[in-house]
This record gives C-alpha cells, sequence and structure tokens, in this order.
C-alpha cells in the first residue's frame, strides 16, 4: 500500500500530547522522539499509562497467599523502571512484604540474576519493564525450573511463561487515549497542562498461564 503525504503545520505550531505506554518507552530513544522533544518540549507531556502495581501485588498474595520475600525483577539501565521500582516497594511495604532488589544492566545478564534469586525469595514479580519482556523466555526458564513463581506485569509476559497478571486492555488504553485527545481538540485542556493518567486497575484483565501454573502446582482458580 502506497502512503499518502498530506500538506501539516509546522511541528513548531502544533501543541502535540503523547500518550505513552511504559512497556514502550523505548521509542523515545529514537532520533525523531528526541528531536520532536527539544523542538517543542514546552507543548508536550507524556501522560504516562502504568500498569495497577498494587492491584498485581495482591493478586500476588492471593495466589501465593505464603508468599512473605518478594523478589523485584527489573533492569536498572531505564528510568521507567526506576519509577515503577519505588512503586512497587511502596506498595510492598504497605502490606507488610518484604522485597529483594534483584536488577539487570542489560538483557546478558537476566540468566545469573534470576539464578542468584533462587532460595531468596518466595515469588519474583516483574512490572512492565522492556528488558526484562525481552527476556521473559530466559526468565520463565529458570524460575520455572526452581518452582520460583514469577507475576507480571503485562499479558505478553505470562505468555512467554510467567504465572499471571492483570493485565492493561489495550483497546480501552487507545480509547483513554482518545479521550484525551478530545478534550485538547474542543480547547477543554491544554497538552501542556493536563494532568499525568493512570490506567484504572478495575478495567484490567486476569491473565494466567495454566502450563506454569501446572508446573509449580499452583490453583490459579482463586483469582478468577
Amino acid at each position: 500500500m502506497r502512503l499518502q503525504h498530506r500538506q501539516l503545520r509546522p511541528l513548531q505550531d502544533v501543541p502535540q500530547r503523547f500518550r505513552l505506554s511504559v512497556q514502550r518507552l523505548q521509542i523515545m530513544q529514537h532520533p525523531v522522539w528526541l528531536t520532536v522533544m527539544k523542538l517543542r518540549a514546552e507543548t508536550l507531556q507524556a501522560a504516562l499509562i502504568f500498569t495497577p502495581i498494587e492491584a498485581q501485588i495482591e493478586l500476588l498474595q492471593k495466589v501465593l497467599p505464603e508468599a512473605k520475600t518478594i523478589g523485584i525483577l527489573y533492569c536498572s539501565a531505564e528510568s521507567n523502571s526506576e519509577i515503577q521500582l519505588q512503586m512497587t516497594k511502596e506498595v510492598c511495604a504497605e502490606k507488610e512484604l518484604d522485597v529483594v532488589e534483584f536488577s539487570v544492566a542489560s538483557s546478558n545478564e537476566i540468566q545469573s540474576v534470576v539464578e542468584s534469586a533462587v532460595g531468596k525469595v518466595d515469588a519474583l514479580y516483574s512490572f512492565t519493564d522492556n528488558t526484562i519482556a525481552a527476556g521473559m523466555n530466559t526468565v520463565a526458564m529458570v524460575a520455572n525450573e526452581n518452582n520460583l513463581p514469577v507475576v507480571c506485569g503485562e499479558q505478553g509476559m505470562v505468555e512467554a511463561g510467567g504465572l499471571c497478571t492483570y493485565s492493561i486492555d489495550y483497546y480501552e488504553l487507545g480509547y483513554l487515549a482518545g479521550q484525551m485527545a478530545v478534550k485538547i481538540l474542543k480547547g477543554e485542556a491544554e497538552p501542556a497542562t493536563m494532568p499525568i493518567e493512570y490506567y484504572p486497575s478495575d478495567k484490567c484483565e486476569f491473565i494466567g498461564n495454566d502450563a506454569t501454573a501446572e508446573t509449580l502446582g499452583i490453583d490459579l482458580s482463586v483469582a478468577e
């Protein structure tokens, strides 16, 4: 299919609002996006759509009621993961769960870091971290072989071998982004001053991996 080109208003004259899923923050490393950010930083606002960390930790407690020490698996090179790490630690503290951090600097370290978690924690939790998501097959291979459950931040990670999650509905996510755009087009809001919005936990869907649950001997019916 051929792409149709049309005359656009100059970028400098067009306020922009980008709805940004933290699962796709690597897009921001592209030179085009960096140039856009430099050109019109004052008109840009990223609405970070985080997965419901508290609901996911509650899910972990529901399917693993005896778990007391949680390992948080993430990539230290991703700024979005640092934000979610702090959020997770706060939630775990409120729920009286002990936390051990397991960080990787790159995908090359995933296997060794997951292996180091074996015997130290009752379960692993990984939020929407690009590096961990991309290497989830390795995470699951090591964790499942060592009877270490992994509760995940999104559906793709569960499909790659994680135990379960409350996952974002991407159709609903797009609808919420559309609502933001409507407010801007109607002049009801300014892109630079619109507040960051968070994906509502009650719109998330439970996703479980039955094969992983069977391997680990875990009953996921308690979460459905």
